[in-house]
């Protein structure tokens, strides 16, 4: 009968045990390393959060960047690590985190070399389900019909609607002195590699559960709807893909977003057939990053924790073989 009482209470200790040590992890796990990102000032509200996997500006899993030196003075020039979205009376404030945000070209923004592209599809039975401009090279899902497109370099920010797709966006004539698709109402400041994009209400409309595809590619003036064009060699100024013979119906999308569980390498990958790779939408409904990045002090607290619980472990064990 002792025998019995000791196993119960052996038996019970360990799960004390566990569950503390679950409960431990649990709360490291949730300290989430967040680069250089300030805190959301208290008059704004949180409504949308998304992590990004870092080091995964390659498209498919296999561009390089052009050779030109521009390309080679730092690592993850394309790498978005998250997008925050607040909201306060009138405005929306997007919050989009890079790793490493340079400027060679002296933009009027402070960030040259990557281009945003933000679809977004709020509008219940309206919007179209085409691309805008192929220049990205993709397809979306056929229940995303975007309603509202901002696109975002270092020089200006853009706002088209369905009904400009096909229009000359470029035009000769001499009394025109102003791009009618800027985005004069959008403010833009870059700071510790994050791009803050202020934007009025009024001309979104509400975002509350929209769909989202977020674009990020290399900005070039003279390329396909200003993406930067894929090469199947080693280029100065495109990017290239050394794994393929012909380049032509390669995305031209270094770095998406995408919901937990999916696998960027195999969204953008290229298909037998020739087709553009179709790109999942973002419900702007999730205030939880699905994807965190456990901080370096987190994990050594797991792996503390983790020791702990098995020097006590040992220590339970022998006593109760001692005793028995």
């Amino acid at each position: 009968m002792r025998k019995v009482k000791s196993s119960i209470l052996f038996i019970f200790i360990i799960l004390i045990l566990t569950s503390i040590w679950v409960q431990a992890v649990v709360v490291a796990a949730e300290a989430v390393e967040v680069e250089d990102i300030e805190v959301i000032p208290t008059d704004q509200k949180l409504f949308f959060s998304h992590d990004d996997p870092a080091n995964d500006d390659y498209g498919p899993g296999t561009y390089q960047y052009p050779t030109n030196q521009i390309f080679q003075t730092g690592q993850r020039l394309f790498d978005i690590l998250s997008l925050k979205i607040t909201s306060e009376a009138q405005l929306y404030h997007f919050y989009f985190q890079f790793a490493d945000l340079s400027d060679p070209w002296n933009s009027r923004y402070g960030f040259s070399l990557p281009m945003l592209e933000i679809y977004l599809d709020h509008l219940p039975e309206q919007g179209i389900n085409n691309l805008f401009s192929q220049g990205a090279n993709v397809a979306f899902p056929e229940d995303f019909k975007w309603d509202k497109l901002i696109k975002l370099s270092g020089w200006w920010v853009k706002l088209y609607r369905p009904e400009d797709r096909g229009k000359d966006l470029f035009t000769l004539d001499e009394e025109v002195t102003e791009d009618p698709y800027l985005f004069k109402e959008a403010k833009i400041k870059v700071e510790n590699n994050m791009i803050m994009m202020t934007i009025p209400k009024k001309i979104t409309g509400s975002l509350e559960n929209a769909k989202m595809i977020l674009l990020v590619g290399s900005f070039d003036p003279f390329g396909y709807d200003h993406f930067r064009d894929v090469d199947s060699e080693k280029s100065s100024w495109k990017l290239s893909d050394l794994t393929v013979d012909n380049a032509d119906s390669l995305t031209r999308v270094l770095d998406i977003m995408v919901a937990a569980r999916k696998d960027q390498t195999k969204v953008l990958a290229a298909s037998e057939n020739g087709e553009y790779p179709v790109i999942p939408y973002l419900y702007l409904n999730e205030t939880k990053a699905p994807y965190q990045r456990v901080s370096g002090l987190s994990r050594y607290l797991m792996y503390f924790v983790a020791i702990i619980f098995i020097i006590m472990l040992f220590f339970i064990i022998k006593k109760f073989k001692y005793h028995h």
